[in-house]
Formats: C-alpha cells, structure tokens, sequence
C-alpha cells in the first residue's frame, strides 16, 4: 500500500512476525483472511446504506471542486485534494468528529508517506531504525481508537 525501501519493510516485517506492514487494510487480504473481515463491514456498504451516505459525499465534492475553481494560478491537486478527500468522506464513517481532521490527516500523511520531509516525524531517524516512526505511528492510531471506543 506504500512504496518502502527493503530495509524498513524489513524492520516492519520483524516487528508484525512477517507481514510488511503494521496496519493491514481490507484491500491488502486474500483468502482466508479477506472473507471474515469483510463480512463485518459488508451490511455497512449495501446499497441502502451507501445511498444515504450520497449527500455528505456530493456536498464534500462540490467543496473541493469550488475550491479548485476558485484557484487562480498553480494548484497541487494532491496535497490539497486528493489526500483530503477521501478522508473528509471517511471520517464520518468511523465516528471521527470534524475536531479530529487535522490529526488523522497528520497520521496518515506519516503513516503513507514516511520519508516525506513535508509530512514526516521530526527527530526520527529512518537509516539507523526504518521502523521508528511507524511504532510511533501505529501507537497514536492504537491510542485515539481505543479512547474513542471507550467513549
């Protein structure tokens, strides 16, 4: 799901017992581990359910097109659009109030992009442990949803 270098997907692999990555998405599982994990979201995403969801969606989408519109001169489409987007419409699927925006668009920018000077750990040092930040990463994920479970 990210481009890595072979030493940090190896220190991410020792760390998970194996697997290159320390949060394990939905579309990175095969079979057997894909069908059990789907099932439980599988009644969320019917069709009934997604229709619902449409005018959140569509009003999102229409910010952002205004947005572009408005531009006048450059505009980087990916940093102001398509890393905020998708989850400006995610979010509330997941009960992530509007307040909390900010950090989850900092976590997954380091969670995605870890090398990233724009959005990276400051004070990380990925050539001596290349799995530094995603411990910490993974750690503040771990944290927010467990105090918001116990909400």
């Amino acid at each position: 799901m990210t481009i890595n270098t072979l030493k940090r997907e190896q220190a991410v692999s020792a760390l998970t017992g194996g697997v290159p990555y320390m949060i394990r998405p939905l579309n990175a599982m095969d079979f057997p581990d894909h069908q059990p994990m789907r099932a439980v979201s599988k009644e969320f995403f019917s069709p009934s359910n997604l229709l619902s969801l449409e005018s959140n969606i569509a009003a999102i989408a229409s910010e952002y097109v205004s947005k572009m519109l408005s531009n006048s001169g450059s505009f980087d489409f990916a940093k102001e659009v398509a890393v905020e987007y998708p989850l400006r419409v995610v979010m509330p699927l997941l009960g992530i109030p509007s307040s909390d925006y900010a950090l989850m668009l900092r976590l997954t920018k380091q969670l995605f992009s870890p090398a990233d000077p724009d959005s990276r750990r400051e004070n990380v040092d990925l050539q001596s442990d290349p799995a530094a930040d995603i411990r910490e990463i993974y750690k503040d994920f771990v944290d927010y949803f467990d105090q918001a479970l116990k909400s």
